[in-house]
């Protein structure tokens, strides 16, 4: 029978989900080819959620020591998404958090799509996710003449505390592709 996934804290740092190295992940590149419009695939860092019907739930949070780059051609980058029916508990820190960021956290979208996004970390409703702290730096950036950004999206309302010793960044370059 199906249950749900509960990822427990290690032993060593008490910590759910522990990044210490690099990680990238690469949309496949869109555009025109051969007059053919080839649209963007998204690209997505981390992406934990339940099924709808099961939840998973990462005891001890998640701790992100390195670099965590998602890079985007015309579609969405999103570095950190929390589904529906996740549950992040708490890391051992000082600060406690849910989510902390001791290296680079970019989401990088390079688009002249209205539809295109870059996004630090996105929070889906359903989903827990109480404190983020960043002590490194957590930028999303799109490089086009349409789109949005946002550094960090909560549609869960879970959200309460965000604190923040390093850099949080949105940048904009309205030079686009050309630029």
């Amino acid at each position: 029978s199906a249950s749900n996934l509960v990822v427990g804290a290690s032993s060593a740092y008490g910590i759910g989900l522990h990044i210490r190295g690099n990680m990238a992940a690469n949309g496949v590149y869109g555009g025109t080819y051969d007059a053919t419009t080839v649209p963007g695939v998204s690209a997505t860092g981390i992406n934990i959620s339940g099924n709808g019907v099961r939840t998973t739930t990462i005891n001890g949070g998640i701790a992100i020591d390195r670099a965590l780059t998602a890079t985007a051609y015309e579609a969405n980058a999103t570095a950190v998404h929390i589904g529906a029916n996740t549950i992040i508990g708490n890391t051992p820190t000082a600060t406690n958090a849910s989510l902390i960021v001791r290296g680079a956290l970019n989401a990088v979208s390079i688009s002249e799509s209205a539809s295109a996004g870059a996004y630090g970390v996105v929070v889906d409703a359903g989903a827990s996710l109480p404190r983020i702290t960043n002590d490194g730096s957590l930028i999303a950036q799109l490089s086009g003449e349409q789109g949005t950004a946002a550094a960090i999206i909560d549609n869960s309302n879970t959200l309460q505390t965000i604190t923040n010793y390093g850099a949080l960044r949105i940048r904009l370059d309205t030079q686009g592709l050309a630029g």
